[in-house]
């Protein structure tokens, strides 16, 4: 995927909005750290999970300053989970690929951009560059439908795990 421009979303801090601490979901009132979750939803041909394991994608996650924080590849062994039949996937590894949310502001300061304040916002847009990027080997087939990116809380709205479910909608009720 080439040209997506990111909002900044991911790596802002301070007084306007500080994605490297999750929303107050904990019992205590305080926030905890973030981390953002990747689900890129892709399908193979079932043909190339037989044989030897070969790389399907690489995934990598850029900080505020570009720097590479994450690189994650997906192979066609990370689809023979629960016999694998063709159909779309977003889930390859139990704990889900993540980067913790203070490892995406890389490059800013208090905060901000070296330079720049809350007052500067619209100027984020420009220095931002968190990216997540993926590769293609070009070794195997791979459809994508799209990529999520989700927060801890959201994350855990999705989760495989009903009872995960289940305490993170109570804990939304309460709020």
């Amino acid at each position: 995927m080439t040209g997506v421009r990111e909002n900044a979303v991911h790596s802002f801090s301070g007084l306007v909005l500080d994605p490297k601490k999750q929303w107050r979901w904990e019992t205590n009132g305080y926030q905890v750290d973030n981390s953002w979750y990747l689900k890129p939803r892709m399908r193979i041909d079932v043909a190339d999970t037989s044989g030897p394991t070969r790389k399907v994608i690489k995934i990598v996650v850029r900080a505020f300053n570009g720097d590479v924080i994450l690189v994650q590849d997906i192979t066609t062994q990370d689809f023979k989970i629960n016999s694998y039949n063709g159909k779309y996937l977003e889930d390859y590894f139990s704990n889900g690929i993540n980067v913790p949310g203070d490892k995406t502001s890389i490059g800013l300061n208090n905060g901000f951009p070296s330079g720049l304040d809350h007052r500067d916002t619209y100027l984020y847009f420009d220095s931002c560059q968190v990216d997540f990027e993926i590769h293609w080997y070009k070794d195997v087939s791979v459809w994508i439908d799209y990529v999520k990116v989700m927060d801890r809380p959201a994350y855990l709205l999705d989760h495989p795990d009903k009872f995960i479910r289940r305490r993170m909608e109570a804990l939304m009720k309460r709020s």
